[in-house]
C-alpha cells in the first residue's frame, strides 16, 4: 500500500513516463521536451548531489545542464546533501552566487523534487553534543528561518534531509540509543515547526555490529515516535563497509519495521569504489566510478528487498564530463534503462 507521504507530497514519482512533465506546479517547457524523462523500472529514482568548490559558482544554467543528464537515467528527485557548512550557507559564499537557490529553480521546470540538506558539521559525531544540541543551521534561529524561507519559496523543495549519519557501531548501546533517538526527535520537531507538513529524510549506514534482525529491532525503537519520514540505508558497497548481499538482508529485515512505522524505506546505492581514505588508509578520501556490473547487482538485490533506490552520486561518478570511466558507467546504465523502459526484463 502506498504511504500517505507518497500520496500527499509525491516527492519521488514512481511512474515517470517519456515526455510527461512530473512537476505539480509548472507545465513542461522546451528544455523538458528536448530531454524527455525516461522511466527506468528497477533502477534508482533519486540521486544525492554535493556542492563542492566548483558548484559554489553554479547558476540556473549550469544546474540545468547537469540535471538534464539525470533524465535518461530515470532520476526524478534530488537529495542535496548539504546547503552549507561550518562557514555558513553556500548561498552567498561567492559574490552574487546562490547555488542552492539556483538548484531549486533549475529543478522546477524539469519536474524534479529536492530534499534540502542542512549544513555539514565537522563536529559530528564525536564532538557534537548529541544530548542537547540541534544540527546547524537549526541551532541559529536566523539562519534556520532563512533556510526555511528558501524552501518555502521554491516549488521544487519537497522537504528536508538531515545529514548526520547514524550507524549501529556508534549508537546501538542502550545509553547512546537513547541519546540518538532524542536527537532525531529534537531535530525533526524543529524542522516541522519551521516547515509544517514537509517530510524529513535520513541516510544511515550499517557496520555489521548488529545482525539484520537485531539491526531492524534497533531501528524500530529509534523510529517508534516516527521522527523521520524517509530512511535511506547506505549499501556500503563502494566504501567497503558492506556488500549488496549484506545490504539486501538489512533492507529485508527493515522493511516490515519501517512499514509499521509509516516510514518509506530506500537504499542508497554507492556508484563509486573507494581507493583512499579511512578506513582503508589515512589519506584523503578518493574514489573512482564503480563498474556497471557492480551497480546493476546492487540495484537488483536491493530493489528485490523492497527498497526504492537513490544513487550516491550520479553527478560525481556517472557524469560523462568526469572522465572515461564515468562516461562508460553513464552509457552502460542509460542503455540498461532504455531496455527496461522498452519492456525488457529486469535482470
Amino acid at each position: 500500500m502506498e504511504s500517505a507521504l507518497s500520496k500527499s507530497l509525491t516527492i519521488f514519482s514512481r511512474t515517470a513516463a517519456i515526455g510527461v512533465c512530473l512537476s505539480l506546479t509548472s507545465s513542461c517547457n522546451g528544455a523538458w521536451a528536448r530531454h524527455p524523462q525516461r522511466a527506468c523500472p528497477g533502477g534508482f529514482e533519486s540521486t544525492f548531489i554535493q556542492i563542492s568548490e566548483r558548484e559554489l559558482g553554479y547558476g540556473v544554467a549550469e544546474w540545468t545542464r547537469a540535471l538534464v543528464q539525470l533524465q535518461p537515467l530515470g532520476v526524478t528527485s534530488i537529495v542535496l546533501q548539504y546547503s552549507g557548512d561550518e562557514l555558513g550557507p553556500f548561498d552567498g559564499r561567492l559574490p552574487g552566487k546562490e547555488p542552492v537557490r539556483a538548484l531549486l529553480r533549475a529543478a522546477e521546470p524539469l519536474g524534479m523534487r529536492v530534499l534540502l540538506g542542512l549544513y555539514l558539521d565537522p563536529r559530528w559525531p564525536k564532538g557534537f553534543s548529541v544530548d542537547v544540541a540541534l544540527p546547524p543551521p537549526l541551532d541559529r534561529p536566523d539562519a534556520a528561518a532563512g533556510l526555511a524561507r528558501t524552501c518555502a519559496a521554491a516549488p521544487a523543495c519537497a522537504g528536508w534531509y538531515l545529514p548526520q549519519e547514524i550507524d549501529d557501531a556508534t549508537w546501538s548501546s542502550a545509553e547512546r540509543s537513547h541519546s540518538i533517538r532524542r536527537f532525531l526527535s529534537r531535530a525533526a520537531r524543529e524542522l516541522r515547526r519551521l516547515s509544517p507538513g514537509r517530510p524529513v529524510a535520513i541516510s544511515p549506514f550499517f557496520t555489521g555490529t548488529l545482525g539484520p534482525e537485531e539491526h531492524a529491532r534497533w531501528w524500530g525503537e529509534l523510529l517508534s515516535d516516527r521522527p523521520v519520514d524517509v530512511l535511506m540505508l547506505q549499501d556500503g558497497v563502494g566504501s567497503g563497509h558492506g556488500s549488496a548481499e549484506a545490504a539486501s538482508r538489512m533492507l529485508a529485515a527493515l522493511r516490515p519495521v519501517t512499514r509499521a512505522r509509516g516510514v518509506e524505506l530506500w537504499s542508497t546505492v554507492e556508484l563509486f569504489r573507494q581507493v583512499h581514505g579511512p578506513p582503508r588508509d589515512d589519506l584523503p578520501f578518493e574514489a573512482v566510478p564503480a563498474e556497471l556490473a557492480t551497480v546493476l547487482r546492487s540495484t537488483a538485490l536491493e530493489r528485490a528487498a523492497g527498497a526504492r533506490l537513490a544513487a550516491f552520486s550520479v553527478l560525481d561518478y556517472m557524469n560523462p564530463e568526469r572522465g572515461p570511466a564515468a562516461a562508460r558507467l553513464f552509457d552502460g546504465y542509460a542503455a540498461w534503462c532504455r531496455e527496461r523502459g522498452s519492456g525488457g526484463a529486469v535482470r
